[in-house]
């Protein structure tokens, strides 16, 4: 009876190990520690001198911004691609954010919108990314429903406060409490017998931070926005001779859900549930700026 009780045990602590294994975490899903991240180990040099190109360039775009907008937007430009060379290689959200608030500094909303909503999926607490992605939306005209939010990322924003650092110990309180509560159930009256309720309070700790870890790198995974960069007409199939779904062009920033590829085309979804196909080129995909090439 005593072995089947601590096998009992063992297999509900168990459970973060099946959730993390089914749903692997990736190396960029915790949140980041802020501009820290370009200085992490192990990085390449290149890598780390575009980064800085693109910030130099940022920087001289935001003191020209008053008092020559046209040469200030050259150098968003300029930003722009050198975030978005740095981010094709390491996809953090710092750097997403950088690249979403350069292209909407550009004039450019649907790429804006795009990195900004990767930025957010990496770190829902990230203030700068939420500031800039509601004025990118601000600019949006049209009359097109954005999909519903989901309903994974409104149980992210419980703890998104609490930074990854914190979270990153659940693996270590999940064995300590392991051990703790194994020891105790094996030896009832012995000297370890008052390490069963710290033993099940640290587990417990360890089982959240493992699962809030899994549903973390699920929303990621799951998420299948894409928004168009350039205005677009939806048609019923995926071919120009196709009729439009829709009397006007969707505006570029129209958040869209991704339905269907096919060479050449993209079929999306728009909050009302109305379907259409639109170029492949004219379609921004989130899941395709997470992805490290």
């Amino acid at each position: 009876m005593k072995r089947l009780f601590v096998l009992l045990i063992l297999a509900v602590l168990a459970l973060p190990v099946v959730i993390a294994g089914v749903a692997p975490i990736p190396a960029h899903a915790a949140t980041p520690g802020g501009e820290r991240d370009r200085d992490t180990p192990g990085l390449d040099a290149d890598f780390v001198s575009g980064w800085r190109e693109a910030d130099a360039a940022m920087e001289s775009g935001e003191a020209r911004a008053m008092r020559a907008p046209d040469e200030a937007r050259g150098d968003f430009v300029t930003a722009a691609e050198a975030y978005g060379r740095a981010a094709r290689v390491h996809p953090s959200a710092v750097l997403l954010a950088n690249l979403g608030t350069a292209h909407l500094r550009e004039g450019d909303s649907g790429r804006a919108i795009a990195a900004l909503r990767a930025a957010l999926l990496l770190d829902p607490a990230s203030e700068r990314a939420t500031a800039n992605l509601v004025e990118a939306r601000r600019g949006i005209a049209g009359d097109a429903p954005s999909p519903d939010a989901r309903t994974i990322d409104a149980v992210r924003a419980w703890w998104a406060p609490i930074g990854g650092e914190l979270r990153a110990l659940g693996w270590f309180a999940w064995c300590l409490g392991l051990a703790a509560i194994g020891l105790a159930a094996i030896e009832p009256g012995g000297a370890l017998r008052r390490a069963w309720a710290p033993g099940w309070l640290v587990a417990l700790f360890g089982c959240l931070c493992l699962a809030s870890a899994a549903i973390d790198a699920l929303a990621i995974a799951s998420d299948r926005t894409v928004v168009l960069t350039l205005p677009s007409v939806p048609r019923s199939g995926n071919g120009q001779g196709f009729s439009p779904v829709r009397s006007a062009p969707l505006p570029a920033g129209t958040e869209c859900s991704l339905r269907e590829e096919r060479p050449g085309w993209t079929e999306v979804e728009l909050g009302d549930g109305t379907r259409g196909w639109i170029e492949a080129d004219r379609v921004e995909s989130i899941a395709a700026l997470l992805r490290a090439r």
